[in-house]
């Protein structure tokens, strides 16, 4: 039996942009300092929504559109990936302990936290569609 290291023990995958191609995606122009993104996801009723944001400071803007099918969202998708745009990357997790130090999960805590996610029975709510 291999032994498993540390580092592959426990991961944890964002829903945005999963490998399958399926929804949600996030993508931002590299070329607008992240101020430019855009995000396409299902709404409550199962539309594809697509969202274009601008944000700078304090001005804020969107403009949302319904997309007719699957195939305009990865239409869409794979012309910004051709006009250079980046994945939205998700956060990094980390543990802050109660001296405001932060340090690498550690073993024992990475069972914890798996335990408590299979308790949890969730799910990602866009695999449904």
């Amino acid at each position: 039996m291999e032994k498993q290291k540390d580092a592959d023990f426990m991961r944890i995958d964002s829903i945005l942009n999963p490998n399958d191609g399926k929804l949600p995606f996030g993508y931002y122009a590299p070329q607008s300092a992240g101020k430019v993104t855009w995000n396409c996801g299902t709404d409550q009723e199962g539309k594809i929504i697509s969202i274009f944001c601008y944000e700078d400071g304090g001005v804020k803007d969107k403009k949302i559109a319904v997309l007719p099918s699957m195939k305009d969202a990865i239409y869409a998708r794979d012309e910004l990936i051709k006009a250079g745009w980046q994945k939205i990357k998700p956060p990094e997790i980390t543990v802050s302990h109660s001296d405001g130090s932060e340090k690498p999960i550690t073993r024992k805590q990475k069972r914890m936290l798996k335990n408590q996610l299979q308790k949890m029975d969730k799910h990602n709510p866009f695999d449904d569609k």
